[in-house]
């Protein structure tokens, strides 16, 4: 499934230090073998993908709090192409010196990992399943909290490439949510998220 992009360089040269950038949805952040700086994902979602024998593949997810392109930190180029899947803002990260940042840093390393474990999870099962775990991920998950949140979608195709399901099928799985009343759409990119019911529901091992 192709990947949709606005293909545009990188906004204003991103390995030059500066303040907070905001990133439009569907814009390239940087690119595979690219050089540059880190950046502390403030806001948003990134979609992180790598290119297989001239085909972009889907890699892995950032979430808001997470570090991206942390492999330029001993002189590496960039190992995958950054996308923003929703509007992002982002700034320059550099590893922090006092014991507290360290274990900051530490934090964010196990919970990469963690949604690493996830990511592996969502693109298994029957594809409720999947889109249901999605949501939780890109909702927080147990760290969400259990009051409804409102959640910035990607595009149907980024979460049909994350959940390995066709497009079709995804939109369906949506809309049997939104039957459920676990999601309530709100426009086109955002939705508002029962946090309990999404979390207590029970999907059917056949679809």
């Amino acid at each position: 499934m192709p990947l949709q992009i606005v293909q545009a360089k990188p906004p204003a040269k991103l390995s030059r230090p500066c303040g907070i950038r905001r990133i439009a949805r569907g814009q390239c952040i940087y690119f595979e073998g690219d050089k540059g700086l880190p950046w502390h994902l403030i806001s948003g979602i990134v979609r992180l993908d790598r290119s297989e024998q001239g085909d972009i593949q889907f890699a892995s997810l950032a979430l808001a709090g997470d570090v991206i392109g942390s492999e330029t930190l001993v002189d590496a180029d960039y190992a995958f192409q950054a996308t923003a899947l929703t509007e992002c803002a982002i700034e320059p990260w550099s590893l922090p010196l006092a014991d507290a940042g360290r274990r900051a840093v530490i934090r964010t390393l196990v919970a990469a990992e963690q949604r690493a474990a996830d990511l592996i999870a969502i693109r298994t099962g029957q594809p409720l399943e999947r889109v249901r775990r999605l949501m939780l991920l890109l909702a927080g998950g147990s760290n969400a909290g259990l009051m409804p949140t409102k959640l910035m979608l990607p595009k149907l195709c980024d979460m049909a490439d994350i959940t390995g399901l066709a497009a079709e099928t995804v939109c369906r799985s949506i809309s049997e949510l939104r039957r459920q009343g676990v999601l309530t759409r709100e426009g086109q990119r955002s939705a508002l998220v029962s946090m309990v019911d999404l979390s207590e529901l029970e999907c059917p091992t056949e679809q």
